[in-house]
């Protein structure tokens, strides 16, 4: 093998492991701690809610895809559970963590939640790039009676930075921070919060 030759299959190498291993899929898991991010210097008060999630993604387990060497589409990044739970989970989580109860029931407000687009990929840079994370959802809030209480479209971006290729594990903390992000933005808007409190106190 010729120098030249070397030095292009170290090139190449070097590149296939900055794309994260193109060919292997990988599978990873997505988490969210609550925030407690409803703030008042009143009593605390409980409310009902309902909650409901959806997914209207085309693609619903995928998080990422890895790009060969031409730049194309190759193996993809799973989640280990429906997204659409995993969201949910999170919402539940901060819901109760600010004292608001989750239930099924036709007394309660409804909080709708649709996930228009989940994704995160690679951005590169001269030494090494960021794995971004990419969050778009609308999130209604209906009253018993079906008026319209709060709408909003959301949309974040969760960074990890100086990240050398694309896995699993960097496309995790991207989404994770996305979805930190866009919850904090959520439970931080006092008409989110309005909307939220006119439900039937416990």
């Amino acid at each position: 093998m010729t120098i030249y030759s070397s030095q292009r299959c170290l090139a190449a190498l070097g590149l296939s492991l900055l794309l994260g291993c193109a060919t292997s899929v990988e599978r990873t898991s997505l988490n969210y701690s609550p925030s407690k991010l409803f703030t008042s210097q009143a009593p605390r008060l409980s409310y009902l809610t309902q909650l409901k999630v959806t997914d209207s993604r085309t693609e619903k387990s995928v998080l990422s895809y890895k790009r060969n060497l031409e730049g194309g589409l190759a193996a993809p990044i799973l989640s280990n559970e429906p997204i659409y739970l995993v969201f949910q989970n999170a919402f539940t989580q901060e819901l109760l963590a600010n004292e608001v109860k989750v239930v099924d029931t036709q007394l309660a407000n409804q909080l709708l939640v649709e996930i228009v687009h989940l994704t995160s990929y690679a951005r590169h840079g001269i030494f090494s790039g960021d794995t971004i994370g990419d969050l778009v959802m609308v999130v209604i809030i209906r009253s018993q009676d079906g008026n319209l209480l709060f709408s909003r479209k959301v949309a974040v971006r969760g960074i990890e930075p100086n990240t050398h290729f694309l896995s699993a594990e960097n496309v995790r903390r991207a989404l994770n921070k996305a979805l930190e992000q866009g919850i904090r933005s959520l439970f931080s808007d006092a008409s989110f919060k309005a909307a939220i409190e006119t439900g039937k106190l416990l």
